[in-house]
């Protein structure tokens, strides 16, 4: 019997490498003949001999395609792949593999805290699309939300079952993002990392530099996780912090002011769990966010930050960036003030259930100001209002931002609470990487709203599905010391 296990246990360490190594040279073909589409063919074969013989294997494709994946346009229709597709293709089995295994399963982590949030927010998502303003355009949001659940958060929460499990998924991860981070810093590089040619040469990956940035910025945590579980290898080690040292220049040359504010406080975020001030932390931000919002709001406040429209330009310098950001100058920070000064008056005339998903841009227009118009108001890219908060509140309505201030507080608590309750140093490193990519997320999703992009939102429920899953399991472990004491 355990000569069958430790044989079981070498085939899959050997599917693991040559995963691992049929992926890379796929990329590396790909990335040095600049067509794209050649990772489409070995990834699709791939999955479906994987498919075969153990599915789980798919699941950690997904991980190690989503910094490769790109948008491809179908009619009206847009698709990032692979990703998507292969997110899809989870959807789409969930229901059979739900039949199949619903014996073996334990229904009450559906009642735990994250996961009960998580319900809730879709079905009010449901409520929502009910009464959307345009509910086809709400339907393909409910669709991709029906997927990224299944894919990245149950996933997640059903194959990451050990240290090891989230380790794996972490070399995945890494090695993907750094290859996509190698390829834009060469072509960076040759032009000599300018401020103004950022955006093209992060393509055709990342359609601009904030996704980019953001992609390094939620994979870091994990990056650090591989170092403090290299313990005892020397030269594993230096290697993993010559890539920290790579990710954090990389994404400084993104020149993406939220991603390198996000890295430096999530340093101190480590620290605020480490000293279970979580909860002030927490309780100190939504404080000081409502008595700023409401001093703004009240007698129209607000509009003492109205722009200069002839000062409000591009910068083509980064020095340039930053400081027109403190003189309240920049066009990107001013269009963002623009559009949340829509949204002041578009959540009260539709306060419970909002416009409806996805409708953002089709109904904002005649809630905007001219006093605080931009050169880029046309907004021909139709980006919303960026603040997943607030996009929450126009969309869903006030009820949804709620939930989702809710899901911010539990999954930071049960983060601080596993820290300091498991023993197993690995246990908590883990709990930490994971905690720490949710805080950068979070972070970022206060000036941006990027939760439903495959870059970004990919790792915002795996991060709440490590919580919450490992949460759960400890619970279990809890209660099973508790009756055997008993």
């Amino acid at each position: 019997m355990l000569k069958e296990i430790h044989h079981s246990k070498s085939i899959e360490k050997n599917y693991e490498w040559l995963l691992l190594i049929f992926l890379i040279s796929s990329t590396l073909i790909a990335l040095i003949t600049d067509k794209v589409w050649i990772m489409a063919l070995p990834v699709a074969l791939f999955a479906a001999v994987m498919a075969f013989l153990n599915i789980r294997w798919i699941y950690f494709l997904l991980i190690f395609c989503i910094p490769f994946s790109v948008g491809l346009q179908f009619g009206s229709l847009t698709l990032d792949f692979p990703d998507e597709a292969i997110a899809m293709f989870f959807f789409a089995i969930a229901p059979v593999a739900f039949l199949m295994n619903y014996k073996k399963w334990d229904f009450r982590f559906l009642y735990h805290p994250i996961v009960f949030i998580l319900i809730a927010m879709f079905f009010l998502s449901i409520l929502a699309t009910i009464n959307s303003t345009n509910v086809l355009l709400s339907i393909k949001y409910l669709l991709a939300k029906g997927w990224y659940l299944v894919a990245y958060f149950a996933c997640t929460a059903l194959f990451l079952r050990s240290v090891a499990d989230v380790r794996k998924m972490s070399w995945f991860a890494v090695i993907a993002c750094l290859l996509t981070v190698l390829y834009v810093m060469s072509r960076h590089a040759a032009d000599g990392f300018s401020f103004v040619s950022i955006n093209k040469m992060v393509g055709p990956f990342y359609s601009n530099h904030v996704s980019y940035a953001v992609q390094i910025v939620v994979i870091v945590p994990f990056l650090w996780f591989l170092w403090r579980q290299a313990k005892g290898k020397s030269m594993l080690r230096w290697f993993l912090i010559g890539l920290l040292a790579l990710f954090i220049v990389a994404t400084y040359f993104s020149y993406t002011r939220a991603a390198i504010l996000t890295l430096v406080l999530s340093i101190g975020f480590y620290f605020v769990i480490r000293m279970k001030l979580v909860k002030w932390f927490y309780w100190a931000g939504v404080i000081g966010a409502v008595i700023g919002t409401a001093y703004l709001v009240d007698d129209d406040h607000f509009f003492t930050l109205a722009p200069d429209y002839n000062k409000t330009i591009t910068q083509t310098n980064f020095d340039d960036l930053l400081s027109a950001t403190y003189n309240m100058e920049d066009i990107s920070t001013m269009e963002r003030l623009y559009r949340w000064v829509a949204a002041r008056y578009m959540i009260p005339d539709r306060p419970l259930l909002g416009v409806g998903p996805n409708n953002f841009y089709d109904t904002y227009k005649p809630y905007t100001l001219n006093s605080f118009r931009t050169y880029v108001s046309k907004n021909p890219e139709q980006s919303t209002v960026h603040s997943y908060l607030l996009l929450l509140m126009i969309e869903q309505g006030v009820f949804a931002a709620l939930l989702y201030l809710a899901l911010i507080y539990y999954a930071f608590v049960t983060v601080q609470r596993l820290y300091h309750s498991v023993k197993n140093r690995a246990e908590k490193d883990m709990i930490i990487a994971a905690g720490l990519c949710f805080f950068n997320l979070v972070m970022v999703l206060l000036i941006n709203d990027v939760v439903e992009s495959d870059k970004e939102g990919s790792f915002f429920y795996i991060s709440l599905a490590i919580i919450a899953a490992f949460h759960f399991r400890w619970l279990k472990s809890q209660e099973i010391s508790q009756m055997k004491k008993a």
